[in-house]
């Protein structure tokens, strides 16, 4: 159909760039601020501005109950119907805090990721932490599921900063959770729907959990909401922070592509600095870095 209002719920990295590609679209949150955890990641390292507040105009409230084919949700006191729906709640992470923190004042940290798309964040803090001297180790592969290149490329770049891979390890990355009023990770079609006018994007889709992919997912489905009819064409983009050089990787393996890039330099560390700054001042906007 396309068109008429259209209910977003949730404002992280999907729910906002729908919203930025809706010109009326109503945004619902339960926490008056967008949260970009690349940087937040980083705060193992130094402290770093990770929070901005949402657009003007943001409802705030608990989702108590929402309905896919009726297309309303409800908050506490109020009730909202739209034309179309767009699922962009997130997923859980428990106790993901405390434990980045018990890493933080551990003498020798390790560090294993439960669910095995998140790897790349359980790398990266640990990264972050040899960075600040500490004799951190890392438990899981050098990221094997994106794919040989990207393998050989990790391996590698872990061997020249002298970080070992561990069998055992001292803390585990817990794996993520599902909305509770979702109850599973979602598989949408190309065009992200899950039911008539109802479409579903970032962290709920099943799959990685990543900021870049959940920000085009929200884009393409807020487009879709407006009748474009548009396909997500899924593609793993991260920039692991070596310290010395960053590694750029670009990778559709995991969604049965044979598509691999990796790009290793120091300039790839600069650009995630600026990413992380880029993300906070636009409050999650993608903007041009699409097309990066």
């Amino acid at each position: 159909m396309g068109g008429g209002k259209v209910l977003i719920l949730g404002a992280g990295y999907a729910g906002l760039n729908a919203f930025y590609s809706i010109p009326k679209g109503t945004l619902i949150a339960d926490s008056p601020y967008f949260t970009f955890y690349t940087a937040y990641l980083r705060n193992l390292l130094k402290p770093t501005p990770y929070q901005a507040p949402l657009p003007k105009g943001t409802i705030m409230g608990e989702i108590k109950d929402f309905d896919m084919k009726g297309r309303w949700v409800k908050l506490d006191g109020m009730k909202l119907e739209g034309d179309s729906m767009i699922l962009a709640l997130g997923c859980r992470r428990p106790k993901i805090t405390q434990v980045l923190q018990e890493l933080r004042n551990s003498s020798h940290p390790s560090l294993r990721a439960q669910y095995i798309y998140d790897e790349y964040i359980a790398l990266q803090a640990v990264l972050y932490l040899r960075s600040r001297g500490l004799s951190a180790k890392y438990c899981g592969s050098p990221l094997s599921w994106l794919g040989k290149r990207v393998e050989e490329a990790v391996s590698n770049s872990l061997q020249e900063i002298g970080v070992k891979v561990s069998e055992s390890c001292e803390k585990e990355l817990p794996a993520p959770e599902p909305h509770e009023l979702v109850g599973s990770f979602m598989r949408p079609k190309a065009d992200l729907s899950v039911d008539r006018d109802t479409y579903v994007a970032g962290d709920l889709i099943e799959g990685p959990k990543l900021g870049e992919l959940a920000m085009r997912t929200g884009a393409i489905a807020g487009a879709n909401a407006l009748g474009k009819g548009l396909a997500l064409r899924p593609i793993f983009i991260n920039i692991l922070d070596f310290g010395k050089f960053g590694v750029h990787v670009r990778s559709n393996v995991p969604w049965g592509g044979s598509y691999q890039s990796v790009k290793k330099s120091p300039l790839r560390t600069l650009m995630k600095r600026f990413i992380e700054r880029y993300y906070i001042w636009r409050i999650g906007k993608m903007g041009l870095l699409a097309k990066l």
